[in-house]
């Protein structure tokens, strides 16, 4: 009952999408920057498939204060697929008794079923007219008389949950997952009525061991005589009497890292949130088993909006894993690195603004191969999936870059680089990350040694690849050194701190100052000796500490009070990228 696949969705009008159209599968992230859209997407998937609200103000508004139009239309095309997820050319026959007679066919041999929803509004009006009409062609606006018949929407049934559930709060709602599960507790009838009488027993014996509740049970006994009640009148039940009322008292307890077991309400917010979701993964669990139990076909579509809410980095780094094992499709909006960084790359779809609307693209993998996903994963590996959401990448290629630029990036701009969005990644020998990058219509700049023909040769081909020309001179936003970092900064004045880290590095540690002063002359003959080093022979010599040494060199260049503490291809990378 689950082969079946929501493939494709274009909206137009809502909201900050004018007109986008998105590629989905089982499993995919809507990533990019707040009010991107991708909430938007959601919602209005939420409108047609779950039965969310639309008005007037989700019409589209464009950078002017206009609405070009006053209907919003959200296109949806289902496919038939087979359990792993691959399309397949025709419905299982459980959904052909579904979509009737309204399943299309393309390329000859390939059933879809596809469907619109219009919401018009007038002026005068907030609720919009809503029409909903099926889709003959992918694509091609659907004629008036295509009115929808199917009543498929009983067993399609998207879930939108938004960043702000609570488990806390899900207990004392009817509206909750949790509580249309646990609306559900059966009993056959000899145990119904074991439980019950245990229940009444234990309601008695809880009231007539209490001095309060005997008291408060007195008392309110004169309710007899204002009532004229002829029945047994005032009852106190602690407990609920009825296994049908025991959802509307039930707690849930956590045990924390061998702590008391606490309800709830004394978690963190991480805590109840993950909680919520894993409440609606039963409720959604049990709704599959009692589908297929009845040869009902069901399809889910959980509409996920920020799953890391309120959770530490280690927690997050969980979801991924534990969201894919939940029944049905997911679509997920998230700014977890930590779990954008364990997708797979087809899943990730980057939300982004171009003017004033919202643009949506996927990285085109058919042209790349497996050394080149796999190098792309690398990189997203190493900026700790950070690469997904920053504004401006900076790509290197060594050790020492990795911890000079970002303390020259700091001065420079004097703020963290990381409060400006300025991602420093370290790519190594090859820039496979462009592809991705490009993807993600990120500003990206590169800083590279460019000092061998293996790292010439790879960033030629992939700068060629993307279509970014083969040249990398030739780019304003590549700069390349001709040399490793140290040679580098030695050509560019820098030699009297590259030779004092390497005296200090050199330097023994001193058990007391009687050490130190015996020490002295030779310390002094070393000192004169690394002066006395030509240039190559110095720079080999620091090369056997090219990642202590970064640190050190950089914080006395950046002592430099003469103007020259940012050595120039740095800081013309930090002017280009501040444009």
């Amino acid at each position: 009952t689950m082969n079946i696949l929501i493939d494709k969705v274009k909206i137009m009008n809502f909201r900050a999408l004018r007109n986008v159209e998105v590629h989905l599968s089982k499993m995919i992230l809507l990533v990019g920057a707040n009010n991107a859209g991708k909430t938007s997407f959601l919602r209005a998937l939420n409108s047609t498939l779950g039965g969310g609200a639309v008005n007037k103000d989700d019409l589209f508004v464009d950078k002017d204060g206009v609405s070009p139009s006053n209907e919003i239309i959200i296109d949806v095309r289902i496919i038939p697929t087979d359990e792993s997820g691959e399309r397949q050319n025709e419905f299982e026959t459980s959904w052909l008794s579904v979509f009737g007679e309204q399943i299309q066919s393309e390329n000859g041999n390939q059933d879809f079923f596809a469907f619109r929803t219009k919401y018009s509004f007038d002026n005068q009006k907030d609720i919009p007219k809503k029409e909903m009409f099926f889709i003959s062609q992918w694509g091609i606006d659907p004629v008036e008389g295509d009115k929808l018949t199917s009543k498929f929407f009983e067993n399609i049934i998207l879930y939108f949950m938004d960043a702000q559930r609570d488990l806390q709060l899900d207990l004392k709602s009817r509206a909750s997952y949790f509580s249309k599960l646990a609306t559900q507790i059966e009993y056959n009838s000899t145990d119904l009525e074991d439980i019950e009488e245990k229940i009444q027993t234990l309601n008695e014996k809880a009231v007539s061991s209490s001095l309060v509740l005997k008291h408060l049970k007195t008392e309110l006994k004169n309710l007899n005589d204002t009532t004229q009640t002829t029945g047994n009148g005032v009852e106190i039940n602690p407990f609920p009497k009825r296994v049908r009322d025991l959802h509307k008292g039930m707690k849930v307890n956590f045990q924390d890292n061998g702590s008391d077991t606490f309800g709830l309400e004394y978690h963190g917010m991480g805590t109840r949130s993950w909680a919520s979701i894993l409440s609606f993964q039963a409720f959604i669990g049990w709704e599959s088993e009692l589908a297929e139990e009845k040869y009902n076909p069901y399809y889910p579509v959980l509409a996920l909006e920020e799953p890391e809410a309120h959770l530490h980095p280690n927690a997050q780094r969980t979801l991924y894993l534990q969201l894919s094992k939940i029944t049905g499709q997911k679509i997920i909006s998230t700014h977890s690195p930590y779990i954008t960084g364990q997708a797979q790359l087809e899943e990730v779809r980057h939300f982004y603004k171009a003017v004033d609307e919202v643009e949506v693209s996927q990285i085109d993998l058919s042209s790349l191969g497996s050394k080149e996903l796999n190098s792309i994963r690398l990189g997203i590996y190493a900026s700790r999936g950070d690469v997904f959401f920053s504004k401006k990448i900076v790509l290197f290629e060594g050790e020492t870059e990795e911890f000079s630029l970002p303390l020259f990036a700091e001065k420079h701009f004097g703020t963290s680089p990381s409060a400006l969005n300025i991602d420093f990644i370290k790519a190594g020998n090859n820039y496979h990350l462009l592809h991705l990058v490009k993807f993600l219509k990120t500003s990206w700049f590169i800083f590279s040694d460019y000092d061998n023909p293996t790292v010439e040769a790879n960033l030629q081909s992939v700068l060629n690849k993307c279509g970014f020309g083969n040249d990398p001179n030739s780019l304003d936003n590549v700069f390349t050194l001709g040399n490793d970092f140290e040679t580098y900064l030695y050509d560019d004045g820098y030699e009297a701190e590259l030779k004092s880290t390497l005296k200090e590095i050199k330097e023994p540690v001193y058990h007391n100052e009687p050490h130190r002063i015996a020490k002295e002359t030779e310390v002094a003959q070393e000192n004169q000796r690394i002066e006395d080093l030509s240039r190559d022979s110095f720079l080999s010599e620091l090369k056997d500490f090219k990642t202590k040494a970064s640190f050190i060199y950089t914080r006395k260049i950046l002592e430099r009070t003469d103007g020259t503490h940012i050595p120039t291809k740095v800081k013309q990378l930090f002017e280009t990228i501040s444009r």
